[in-house]
């Protein structure tokens, strides 16, 4: 991995380091002071399970539970266990851990699930109409409660108002997305490339009808899934369609959809976040 002090590549940030047959590490990012970015272990944990699938199957799912916020002072272990591998169908269970001090801690748990190419029947919800990405207007943004570094590598603009605003507003948003420089050719860089970038906005879009300028909104992503359906480059311009379904007990759930400019809807993303209000002074 490139030095995290220097220029940030997409490409780098998601990549792993394997260190045994079914082990591999990685470095992460701060995100919020003092603890890792949630996107990039996951898809790091990600990454670790496509180096150990069977060669020519695509990435249908992924799923991932944050169980404690990780050190970004110390590198993150990824242990990859089989739990099922048929004809057509594989699955792997990716456990993420910290060793601080000599105390191992497991800080995200996830699964990973492949699919060999099958021809079918195919139909897909429309994409939204909305301003191209190249004529949107530029905009500065940093995710709420993260370091300004882990979005230095994501090229993001917004058809509507970025945001940024402290006002209450309707909990849906659109964003185009890509990575700023290109990626490998390997069209499973481009989904582990998918993980890191949707958890940077999915979550925020329940923070819109929240909004007030005498608190501010902290959150902390709880769980992250992501649905493959057709192949894609995380290097070009693509739509994430988002909306958050529900807010109770501190909780928030949000839900996307990632269109191709062609309207090719290219997966589904789901998260929970627990959402809490601090009072400015």
């Amino acid at each position: 991995m490139r030095d995290l002090a220097g220029k940030l590549y997409l490409a780098d940030l998601v990549e792993v380091t394997q260190i045994s047959e079914d082990t591999f590490s990685g470095s992460c990012l701060a995100g919020a002071t003092g603890r890792i970015f949630g996107g990039q272990v996951a898809a790091q944990a990600m990454r670790s399970a496509t180096l150990i699938s069977p060669e020519k199957r695509d990435i249908h799912s992924f799923s991932c539970i944050f169980l404690r916020p990780g050190n970004p002072d110390y590198e993150v272990r990824y242990v990859v266990t089989e739990l099922r591998n048929g004809k057509s169908l594989s699955t792997y269970r990716v456990d993420a851990y910290q060793n601080i001090g000599g105390n191992e801690s497991l800080i995200l748990t996830s699964t990973s699930s492949f699919h060999i190419h099958e021809e079918s029947q195919s139909f897909q919800d429309k994409m939204p109409s909305v301003i191209p990405a190249e004529e949107c207007g530029p905009v500065v943004y940093t995710p709420p409660g993260s370091s300004s570094r882990v979005r230095e590598p994501i090229d993001l603009s917004w058809p509507d108002a970025p945001p940024n605003s402290k006002v209450a507003s309707e909990p849906r948003q659109m964003t185009w997305f890509k990575s700023r420089d290109k990626l490998p050719d390997d069209l499973l860089v481009h989904a582990c490339a998918l993980a890191y970038i949707t958890d940077l906005t999915l979550a925020y879009t329940a923070h819109r009808p929240l909004n007030d300028v005498k608190s501010t909104l902290n959150g902390a992503s709880l769980d992250h899934s992501m649905h493959f359906h057709r192949p894609f480059k995380a290097d070009e311009w693509v739509l994430f369609e988002q909306e958050a379904n529900s807010f109770s007990g501190a909780r928030s759930i949000s839900s996307g959809k990632i269109f191709t400019k062609a309207g090719l809807l290219i997966a589904s993303v789901r998260q929970e976040a627990l959402v809490r209000h601090t009072t400015n002074d």
